[in-house]
């Protein structure tokens, strides 16, 4: 059954980057922290053929607002978006604000360089510095207080992710080790190091994935990655184990990897 999902996968990744626009399409996350209010206006500014002259990108296909939305702004907050948009209001996005902060995505042919306009309900304004998008899914914060915008670095939250899974992969592969009667200082020592080793691999793989086309071939390399992992931690085991047969080591070595896999791929959908 694995393997029929794994298939379907591939299949599917495959024929999404085969056609133009059916393919991943490059992505904004835009998070605003330290905003006032209820809800706000948020909308992204780009140059036109005019340098000095920015305007409001219309270019949202899934998350264009419907007038009322609007209309839930006064006469004089909405006059202000148009101006400082030069009327063009298609693209901006009435985002909810939850505990002082809101999102918003944009997609379908996003631009590298942009500001950040955002509206709060008693129409004071804030405008971003001018950010450059490097990743194909870009995720940016601004904060209201500092006035600043700034793109997330993929392989800072790679790092992250690679400090939080090592951690959890380090405890229930203990546990299975334990259960298993391998648990000896010797054989931690070479958990540890083997673990270090193949989530450096994978966890690089997938940021430099994820930061040259997005989740769609972040999905495919873990696909694809996962089974290498698999194989050279089973090898490493059955040769570096102690303390019980090769027919063990191997068995303990599918079944931590099993439960490994099945937590790497709730991690990588969340």
């Amino acid at each position: 059954m694995k393997k029929i999902l794994s298939l379907i996968l591939i299949l599917f990744l495959i024929t999404s980057v085969s056609f133009c626009d059916a393919g991943p399409k490059p992505q904004i996350s835009v998070t605003v922290d330290n905003i006032d209010g209820s809800s706000c206006i948020i909308g992204l500014l780009t140059r036109s053929s005019n340098e000095d002259v920015w305007s409001g990108w219309i270019n949202v296909i899934g998350d264009r607002q419907a007038d009322d939305r609007l209309n839930q702004f006064n006469d004089d907050v909405i006059t202000k978006a148009r101006e400082l948009t030069n009327d063009r209001l298609l693209g901006v996005i009435v985002a909810d604000i939850d505990s002082d902060s809101a999102k918003v995505n944009y997609n379908y042919g996003t631009p590298n360089e942009f500001k950040i306009l955002v509206i709060q309900e008693n129409g004071e304004t804030f405008i971003s510095n001018t950010v450059e998008r490097k990743a194909f899914d870009s995720m940016v914060k601004f904060d209201l207080k500092t006035g600043i915008a700034k793109e997330e670095s993929i392989y800072f939250l790679a790092l992250l992710m690679f400090i939080k899974t090592l951690i959890i992969t380090l405890l229930i592969e203990g546990v299975v080790l334990w259960s298993f009667g391998f648990l000896t200082k010797k054989n931690l020592n070479v958990l540890l190091k083997v673990n270090i080793i193949t989530q450096v691999f994978l966890i690089v793989s997938i940021a430099f994935a994820m930061n040259l086309l997005g989740i769609l071939l972040a999905i495919l390399v873990f696909v694809v990655a996962e089974p290498i992992i698999f194989i050279v931690e089973a090898i490493i085991f059955v040769s570096k184990l102690t303390g019980h047969s090769k027919k063990r080591r191997l068995i303990f070595a599918i079944t931590a990897n099993l439960v490994s896999l099945l937590l790497g791929t709730y991690l990588i959908l969340l």
